[in-house]
């Protein structure tokens, strides 16, 4: 290893070393920002149906898709409705 030899290279070497220690900063609160919504975006995944492949939605992956398909086209629910 190198150490630096001018006091350029030593301002250099100490940018380097703060903006790794921030870079990791901003890589933790972005982790906690995803893990604090994650369960809330999932769940709205499921219930609307949201982002999802059209097949998963016409073979019924999604818990009520497929009704509110059927009700929107005016055929009633599959439960006899």
């Amino acid at each position: 290893m190198t150490l630096p030899e001018t006091n350029i290279e030593w301002l250099w070497a100490l940018d380097r070393v703060e903006l790794c220690g921030e870079i990791q900063r901003y890589r933790r609160l972005k982790k906690q920002g995803l893990d604090a919504h994650r369960a809330a975006a999932i769940e709205a995944i499921v219930r609307d149906g949201e982002g999802m492949p059209p097949k998963a939605l016409a073979d019924g992956a999604v818990a009520g898709a497929a009704d509110r398909d059927r009700m929107a086209r005016g055929e009633g629910s599959s439960n006899g409705d």
